[in-house]
């Protein structure tokens, strides 16, 4: 690798190369460091790498005589705060001018824009954000200036500004226990961030992404970002004894929406500003930290439908033999709530008029606190023969409705008559 800075070897070597002239390469910002910066570009063919900067003169240059097609250069020695100018080369090929800015030495506010494969690119430049995050594929023109951080598939990561670490899911393949569900419940403990970020497709409306995501990042994420169908909007989910604990900022946007969202960030606040396509500003909202506790407005409950499966054990609930005689059983579930937001809703024993199926009590009220477990208990009774059919169930939480198919029931009919 050789190194060259502030030499007329240098100066003679940008006139020559043109950097900016025609360009076939388009870099990207893989970081960002107070005095570091980490480039990546690709080639058809394998090429060495070549990275020019500067923070107003020629300054330097880095080059690999190593030949590859995916190339990943590192730029140390950078001065804070600084605004830096490169470009790529390999053999031939080269990039077009770019510009980035270093990260503060020290805390300090600063912008970061959400938007959507139909933003404008330049809209969100204009703005000067730190970095993007981006529903879609960013465009070469945002990558090439600010670190953009979108979701893959089969991929997370963590990204760190200031004060803020932002954590991209591929909420698509997220399953219970899974990798990355273990990570970001991890990392979400473990970051000491002011700000928890979270970038994640599809939108965590999705009913299955919201039954395994929402339990991760209520009480620990204070922003979530994501690809929806429906244009950007800004919504408050959660709900608990402290909302400041119990509940997270959603801010959704459509591929085709042209508006972005403009955050800006500081120790105390994070003022989200909705932006329209021509870059005019909309609606306002305001996270605020006090005493490290995040004040957010009135949260909607969370819809939660995994207690209905609760009361279907894989066993079934089991009566033993029926004869003509009462058969009469106690049974308890057990129910954990592993969310941030209490579990409300009702169970109610849907029992068929031509059988003696007795339920005690028909109808049960459920009320899990916040990350606890709570005991029902109820009786059921049956004399033979009028067993079938056996009682089912529905499952009423929120806005949900769930009605049971199957009964949970199982049991053993004894060769008694009428």
């Amino acid at each position: 690798m050789a190194f060259l800075r502030s030499s007329p070897t240098l100066l003679l070597l940008l006139a020559l190369w043109g950097c900016g002239e025609s360009p076939t390469l388009e870099p990207s910002l893989r970081a960002v460091g107070p005095d570091s910066a980490t480039v990546a570009w690709t080639t058809p063919t394998p090429s060495d790498s070549i990275v020019e900067w500067s923070d107003g003169e020629p300054q330097g240059i880095l080059h690999t005589e190593a030949k590859t097609t995916s190339h990943v250069v590192r730029i140390t020695g950078l001065e804070p705060a600084t605004e830096y100018r490169y470009c790529v080369r390999s053999g031939s090929a080269r990039s077009a001018m770019h510009t980035f800015r270093t990260v503060p030495a020290e805390t300090a506010p600063f912008v970061l824009a959400f938007g959507g494969d139909g933003t404008s690119p330049q809209s969100i430049l204009e703005r000067e954000p730190a970095f993007v995050c981006h529903a879609g594929t960013p465009p070469a023109a945002l990558r090439g200036c600010l670190t953009a951080l979108a979701p893959e598939d089969g991929t997370w990561r963590s990204f760190t500004w200031l004060n803020a670490e932002v954590f991209v899911l591929d909420a698509a393949s997220l399953r219970p226990n899974d990798a990355q569900s273990h990570w970001i419940q991890t990392q979400l403990a473990q970051s000491k961030a002011n700000w928890k970020i979270v970038l994640c497709r599809p939108s965590p409306l999705d009913d299955r992404v919201r039954a395994t995501l929402l339990p991760l990042l209520l009480g620990h994420a204070d922003l979530v970002l994501a690809e929806a169908e429906s244009p950007l909007h800004i919504d408050t989910i959660g709900q608990g004894a402290k909302p400041e604990e119990n509940a997270v900022t959603l801010v959704t946007t459509s591929p085709e929406e042209q508006g972005f969202l403009v955050a800006l960030v500081d120790a105390e606040s994070i003022i989200l500003q909705v932006m329209s396509g021509d870059g005019t500003a909309a609606s306002k909202t305001t996270l605020r930290k006090e005493r490290d506790e995040r004040v957010i407005g009135p949260a909607r409950p969370v819809d939660l439908l995994e207690v209905a499966p609760a009361f279907q054990p894989t066993a079934g609930f089991d009566m033993g033999a029926i004869g003509k005689d009462l058969v009469s059983k106690d049974f308890s579930v057990k129910l954990a709530n592993p969310y941030a937001a209490p579990i409300e809703g009702e169970l109610r024993w849907i029992v068929h008029t031509n059988t003696s199926w007795t339920l005690d009590p028909p109808l049960l009220k459920i009320a899990v606190p916040p990350r606890s477990k709570k005991t029902y208990t109820f009786t059921a009774g049956i004399v033979a023969p009028d067993i079938d059919p056996a009682p089912t169930f529905t499952f009423t939480c929120g806005k949900h409705h769930v009605e049971t198919d199957a009964s949970p029931f199982r049991f053993t009919k004894a060769d008694v008559g009428r």
